[in-house]
Order: C-alpha cells, then structure tokens, then sequence
C-alpha cells in the first residue's frame, strides 16, 4: 500500500519525491496492481435473520420502523426484506406518541 511502512517512498522528503516524478500531496491509501490503482472499500450491511427496529428522528407519520431480512441459509436468492411501521400520534402538547 503506497505511504504504509513497507512502500519505497515512506517518508521520503517532499523533494526527493519531485526528483522521483511522484506528487509530494498524493495522500497514498491504495495498491498498485499491475500498473492499475486499486482501493479497498468497506462496506456494511445489516445481518439477515434479525429485527432491527429504528426510531425516527425528524416530523414523520411514523414514530418507529421495523425491518426484518430473511434469507435462508441453503440458499443464496437475495434475502427478502418486511417492514414493520408504528404510526405516531401528536397529542394537545404537540408532544409525539406512538400509537400501540
């Protein structure tokens, strides 16, 4: 990976690096593969087979979401996604309630 402590140009001065035809801002964080630049990113997605129950933040006709992703282990479909909505109340005090 380009600026770890195994790449040739870790801390080499930014002259150096202009001698070498390498940009002294290049911040490095990737691969060279076979001449190309390959990134690594992450990515996060929710576990299947669970209730993930989430609450609303802003104005919204709904105080909670529920949301299940099932998926069967033998196979491998696309897991299947339900949603669950509790609709929200306003009572006399403009506070919000959900409704049960």
């Amino acid at each position: 990976m380009l600026w770890s402590s195994y790449c040739c140009l870790y801390q080499t001065s930014e002259k150096d690096l202009t001698e070498l035809r390498e940009c002294p801002f290049d911040q490095g964080g990737y691969f060279i593969i076979n001449g190309s630049e390959k990134v690594l990113i992450a990515r996060e997605r929710m576990s299947t087979n669970h209730v993930h129950v989430f609450k609303k933040r802003q104005r919204n006709k709904y105080a909670f979401v529920a949301e299940v992703q099932s998926m069967a282990e033998s196979q491998n479909r696309p897991p299947c996604s339900m949603f669950v909505r509790m609709l929200s109340t306003t009572s006399a005090k403009g506070v919000s309630k959900a409704l049960v």
